[in-house]
């Protein structure tokens, strides 16, 4: 929990479709927006060996696995991360 005087960087988590600070540590078993049953876990290359969001996968809400700042954390570990497919290319979150 970050305590008041602390904040995060500047970062617009709803530009990840994260509209709410509710962080689900385990899997949700339905969709706090629309209700549907299904669930999946979104994994970002370098960032973390697990899912660090999940997604409905009927209306796409994207609801934390992590804190805001742990997850930015985990984020930010994967900035620099790239593939190498004919030439250096980075993709950022």
């Amino acid at each position: 929990m970050i305590k008041e005087g602390n904040s995060l960087p500047a970062f617009d988590f709803e530009k990840l479709g994260v509209y709410t600070g509710k962080v689900y540590d385990k899997k949700p078993k339905f969709c706090s927006h629309c209700g549907f049953d299904r669930v999946g876990g979104i994994e970002v290359l370098g960032a973390c060996n697990d899912s660090l969001l999940w997604e409905c996968c009927c209306c796409g809400l994207r609801m934390l696995k992590f804190s805001k700042e742990r997850t930015l954390d985990y984020l930010n570990k994967a900035r620099d991360v790239f593939f190498d497919k004919g030439g250096k290319r980075r993709y950022y979150a």
